[in-house]
């Protein structure tokens, strides 16, 4: 009995100290330097989180490295624009080429063309905690930097010929350039204290680009419908403006279905809407009765 019961202390303690590791780590990881200076009172001066962990945490939020994209409007006939495409063998006269079509995509009718990376670059500056009256709040300052395609060089050179236009909210324009940007982090209790990013959506919906996972999906052909699964409302508007597709579900399976909505898909999926108004429709012939003034 006694050989059955010497190894259960042991074990009791390596629990004990691996959990005080765990909790320790967790204090840590939410409360920054400013816990490690708490006792001698100059915890107010310390940044209130790693570095590290702010890097963590706004590259999850903001989907770094971000897929940008450049916009070429559809040039109007016998402009420079247009004579510059036609060289180029990127228009002929009415619709984009195949050359056009094997850089990018068209939209409506313009034509989407890669841009590069918006990349995460570092961490400059982070503030103290503090409290304004109940939410806890710290500055992050970080750089980004736009990555360019060397594929689309060529465009970027002629983009005052072609009327390229830069991706919305890049801020530059000037490949390799870094830019300096600021966020708010808000510390929460969810399961536990933490940090987010506050006003998440906006900065979303404001910061050029967007997230590699939602690049991937935009660019299949196939257009049905997509679920996505989150709580974020800025992942959420994001997606929406993102994915070209039929329908976008959130939290919900690709497989719901109402009898009575629309139900179709984009692109390559293009042969028809079901629903009863679209049947309707489409074994309807319109035709237009036109009745003069009898005379």
């Amino acid at each position: 009995a006694d050989a059955w019961m010497n190894p259960w202390p042991k074990r009791l303690l390596k629990w004990g100290l691996l959990i005080a590791v765990l909790l320790g780590w967790k204090l840590m990881w939410v409360y920054g330097p400013g816990i490690a200076g708490s006792a001698t009172g100059k915890g107010n001066a310390a940044p209130a989180i790693f570095k590290v962990h702010a890097k963590v945490l706004l590259k999850s939020s903001l989907g770094y490295p971000r897929q940008l994209e450049a916009t070429i409007p559809a040039p109007e006939s016998g402009s420079n624009a247009s004579v510059q495409l036609q060289l180029m063998k990127f228009w002929d006269g009415k619709n984009w080429g195949p050359e056009a079509l094997r850089m990018g995509h068209v939209e409506g009718r313009s034509l989407k063309v890669p841009a590069g990376e918006l990349v995460f670059v570092n961490v400059l500056e982070l503030t103290p905690s503090r409290d304004y009256n109940g939410p806890v709040m710290c500055q992050v300052d970080y750089r980004v930097r736009w990555e360019f395609d060397e594929a689309v060089r060529d465009l970027f050179v002629k983009r005052q010929l072609i009327n390229l236009r830069l991706p919305k909210g890049l801020g530059s324009s000037t490949p390799g350039q870094e830019l300096s940007k600021q966020v708010t982090l808000e510390r929460v209790a969810w399961w536990g204290p933490q940090w987010i990013l506050q006003d998440a959506a906006q900065w979303q919906a404001s910061e050029a680009g967007r997230p590699p996972d939602m690049d991937r999906a935009a660019a299949t052909r196939f257009g049905l419908r997509a679920s996505v699964y989150t709580m974020d409302s800025g992942h959420e508007r994001l997606a929406e403006e993102s994915l070209h597709v039929g329908c976008v579900l959130f939290n919900l399976p690709p497989t719901f279905r109402m009898d009575a909505a629309l139900f179709g898909g984009l692109k390559a999926l293009r042969q028809g809407l079901e629903g009863p108004r679209w049947a309707m429709e489409s074994y309807t012939e319109p035709r237009m009765i036109v009745r003069g003034p009898v005379v």
